[in-house]
């Protein structure tokens, strides 16, 4: 067998690597590993001997879930993105799959620390004493609600070694193609328009939705939250999946279609309609919310109406994402340009946001500031976009 044939059979193996270990990630760990034992305490399915107990080990979970629900998605988009750049042999390829091993073993590694200790009071107090006054912490007793026998977390870390293992016999490291900087396609700059969108759409402008209403003392802008974030997307498919999910399909299908005008605009269509259609179907379908969890009509009616404009929001923020990366990707903006505009939305949403907070409007009027930021930079990468194709 010819040299070249053993490397290509070493880089398509890295890549098969790479998507296996993403697919253990998303079918047997689970992007809400943590959250499913957090709604599961919250519905009295693990009962601790006091109260306390079960506060002391929610907040364990809690800890965990906040780092693993950002590492998670990341983790995500850096090995598929990789696999598919290794794939379409994109420049720069190498680097992304030396970080996207090194992030999925940092996550296999997350879960299972996280496993080992569950019974460990020493873990529990210093996490505990993130969310409460560290004195204020009394008798601990653990309990173990992750998986018994951790196989899928060790499974992701061997799989990473492997990985990087694969990165190094396969001398992609050493291979031009894979290592020209200034090519016209860069992997590493692919994965730049669906962190930031990830960041700055969903993590960023959430944390402050959320700090404006615990800092409300408007009792029903807080109930509608909390029924919105957990009753009505909680536990709901596709719309508790991280924006970041979404932006890696895009981002992947964007590079393979690379540089084609016409496919580039239907991948806008065809990926603006999926988003749009789930939640136009759940808009006039919600769950029943009056006399399952409350008969206050004006609570009912506050929820229903705030509803409405997140899965506005939802849609108008994603499809901007989806824009920003298959510009980007197709070399319409540069990663300068986009991050200029991104910039710029950004402090726009959030100075309305904090108007809007001080001000004590309600969630609906946050959701629908933030839609209004969004088409606004939709219609500045339109614009844009389409000089680049004149």
């Amino acid at each position: 067998m010819k040299k070249s044939e053993i490397t290509f059979i070493r880089l398509m193996s890295l890549a098969l690597i790479m998507v296996i270990n993403a697919a253990v990630l998303l079918f047997f760990v689970g992007e809400h590993t943590f959250q499913n034992i957090l709604n599961r305490m919250n519905s009295n399915v693990y009962d601790g001997d006091t109260l306390d107990t079960s506060i002391y080990n929610y907040y364990f979970y809690a800890g965990f879930g906040s780092i693993y629900k950002i590492i998670f998605p990341i983790t995500i988009l850096l090995l598929v993105t990789a696999a598919v750049c290794v794939y379409k042999k994109v420049s720069m390829a190498s680097r992304l799959s030396i970080v996207a091993n090194i992030s999925a073993f940092i996550t296999g590694a997350l879960l299972l620390f996280a496993r080992i200790t569950e019974s460990s009071k020493g873990v529990h107090i210093f996490i505990n004493s993130f969310y409460m006054n560290k004195s204020d912490i009394g008798n601990i007793q653990t309990v173990q609600l992750m998986s018994r026998i951790p196989i899928a977390y060790i499974l992701v870390m061997v799989l990473s070694v492997l990985g990087l293992l694969m990165v190094k016999s396969s001398t992609i490291t050493k291979l031009k193609i894979y290592n020209d900087k200034m090519a016209y396609n860069n992997a590493v700059i692919y994965i730049f328009p669906a962190l930031s969108g990830f960041i700055i759409l969903e993590v960023i402008r959430n944390l402050v939705i959320s700090r404006v209403v615990m800092l409300s003392s408007d009792e029903y802008i807080q109930t509608v939250a909390g029924y919105i974030q957990d009753y009505y997307i909680g536990s709901k498919f596709y719309f508790n999946w991280s924006w970041l999910i979404i932006f890696t399909i895009v981002t992947c299908v964007a590079i393979v279609l690379n540089n084609n005008n016409k496919l580039m605009i239907i991948e806008i269509a065809v990926f603006s309609i999926i988003v749009i259609i789930p939640s136009v179907i759940y808009a006039f379908n919600p769950p029943s919310l009056f006399g399952y969890l409350t008969t206050d009509n004006t609570l009912c009616d506050l929820t229903e109406a705030a509803f409405v404009w997140y899965l506005v929001r939802m849609s108008v923020s994603l499809i901007t994402g989806i824009i920003f990366i298959v510009l980007v990707v197709n070399e319409r903006i540069n990663i300068k340009c986009m991050y200029i505009i991104a910039g710029t939305l950004l402090v726009l949403s959030l100075v309305m946001l904090i108007v809007a907070g001080l001000n004590r409007a309600s969630l609906s009027v946050m959701y629908m500031l933030c839609a209004v930021a969004d088409v606004i930079g939709v219609i500045v990468l339109a614009v844009t976009g389409l000089r680049t194709l004149s």
